[in-house]
């Protein structure tokens, strides 16, 4: 299957995964957002995804889903 997708879907894509505690430390995923431990989320910062590459956004995706 081809999908072809535009930096908007993927920050969508992204923003709809969190990192595993483990990859929250990783330096292009640090910088992209915090995490909430007194809620026990991790927010993104959509600004910031939205100005970060098509292969940043992938790699960061792939490494919340653990690839």
């Amino acid at each position: 299957m081809k999908i072809e997708l535009e930096i908007e879907d993927l920050v969508y894509l992204v923003n709809g995964t969190e990192p595993s505690y483990k990859n929250m430390e990783h330096p292009l995923i640090k910088i992209c957002g915090s995490y909430r431990a007194s809620y026990g989320v991790w927010d993104w910062n959509i600004s910031f995804l939205k100005g970060l590459t098509e292969e940043q956004l992938w790699g960061i995706y792939l490494l919340c889903k653990g690839e």
